[in-house]
């Protein structure tokens, strides 16, 4: 803790120290970095988590119920315009680098070290458009699962996260535009790759959990019309597959072939609001050599919104919403996942800005599984820009989860944890 603490004071000095002389910077700072330096920063934070492995109870001789930890990170971002180096526009090709090492205070075993790399791809050519991005996660970390006694979904993956693994996530389109309408084709993938121990369940190893690698790739099209200016409608197909390890003590999975029909609404409806809402059935049809669910062939429903209203020079209100049938990390099973969010972004003057959160994340198990989880969460985030090159901040976080079945068997699934942390960014 005092290591954390010292930290943390000698960065405020520095803020401190400079603000006075910079404040104006804030208002009429000038960005000397060369073109190609798309960006530069450097981020530090200390914490105190309340519930490290977000559970209530433990297995006897394995204390991980409501365990709390002071933490500490630090890392930096670089990212460089490639195509503004060949005299290109800077959005044609970007690519970036992101370190945070992460540790904690009196749980040596769960540091680790996140290195995240993104490509980035944007551009216009008379009436053809395209959009590409993709972001590598390798994670060094724990090479294997704490012994659980039970747990709620989200809770397990927070642990998961700082689990060894290798995960990458990439979408992308390519539009034409005519009169009054445009077609589009789509592309996305995510992969986990996940590198923690596989464990047969034998009384020396029970409570440990068996990650396995997952994996989701679909491709499709759209047809839109502009039916104004800044706003489409549009209809539009996805055909995806999902695959799911196995182990040798667990032989099933719910690898599956899916297809979505979709109908969208995306652009600035008004002046002060843009969003992009889509959705649609999803029909599904599972492995039968390894199938997990009671039903090969359902039909479920997939839809993501986002939306962003601009309430006045000061305040914005951003809401997203999204469900999706995904695979289950443990394996075996998968789950419908959906996710509600809305945050209030105020800024008092060009200093001082506040940011305050709600979220609702929800994992139903299909039959035969038994399982119903939830997490409600609450953020609060007080920022503090002591110059153009400075920004503190102050923020908490509360969360409460549980399993919504209500059932004997599901008891123990619930927890509560609180996360504070003090940041400091620098940005030459």
């Amino acid at each position: 803790m005092k290591s954390f603490a010292l930290v943390t004071l000698l960065l405020s000095g520095l803020v401190l120290g400079t603000s006075g002389r910079l404040l104006a910077d804030t208002r009429v700072g000038t960005d000397n970095r060369p073109r190609w330096l798309t960006e530069l920063s450097t981020a530090s934070r200390v914490g105190y988590d309340s519930n490290l492995y977000a559970v209530d109870n433990s297995r006897p001789g394995v204390p991980l119920a409501d365990r709390g930890a002071w933490n500490g990170s630090f890392g930096f971002k670089v990212a460089v315009s490639v195509s503004a180096l060949a005299d290109a526009p800077k959005d044609a090709l970007q690519l970036g680098y992101a370190p945070t090492f992460t540790w904690f205070e009196g749980a040596s075993g769960e540091n680790y070290t996140q290195h995240r790399f993104t490509l980035l791809s944007a551009g216009r050519r008379d009436a053809w458009s395209w959009s590409f991005d993709n972001t590598a996660t390798y994670i060094h970390g724990p090479d294997d699962s704490p012994r659980f006694n039970t747990y709620n979904i989200f809770g397990m993956g927070f642990v998961r996260d700082r689990r060894s693994q290798l995960q990458d996530a990439g979408k992308g389109w390519l539009r034409y535009d005519g009169a009054g309408y445009f077609v589009r084709g789509t592309l996305a993938a995510q992969v986990c790759d996940y590198r923690t121990e596989l464990r047969a369940p034998t009384a020396a190893e029970a409570g440990r959990l068996n990650w396995v690698d997952r994996n989701d790739l679909n491709g499709g099209f759209d047809l839109g019309w502009k039916v104004s200016p800044a706003t489409s409608l549009f209809v539009g197909g996805r055909w995806g597959r999902q695959q799911q390890a196995t182990t040798p003590w667990m032989p099933k999975s719910s690898s599956n072939r899916y297809t979505r029909a979709l109908l969208g609404l995306e652009g600035r409806p008004a002046k002060w609001l843009s969003c992009s809402l889509v959705g649609g059935p999803d029909f599904r049809r599972y492995a039968a050599a390894t199938q997990c669910m009671t039903d090969r062939t359902p039909v479920t429903w997939h839809y993501a919104a986002n939306a962003t209203a601009t309430l006045g020079a000061a305040d914005s209100l951003a809401f997203t919403a999204k469900q999706e049938r995904w695979l289950s990390s443990t394996g075996q099973s998968a789950y419908d996942g959906k996710s509600l969010s809305l945050t209030w972004q105020h800024g008092f003057n060009e200093v001082w800005g506040l940011s305050l959160g709600a979220q609702l994340q929800q994992g139903k198990y299909p039959s035969p599984i038994v399982r119903n989880d939830v997490l409600y969460a609450g953020q609060a985030q007080l920022r503090w820009r002591a110059s153009r090159q400075w920004v503190a901040t102050l923020d908490a976080t509360l969360q409460d989860a549980g399993d919504l079945l209500d059932l004997p068997a599901a008891a123990g699934r619930g927890f509560r944890r609180t996360v504070v942390g003090f940041g400091i960014q620098y940005s030459p």
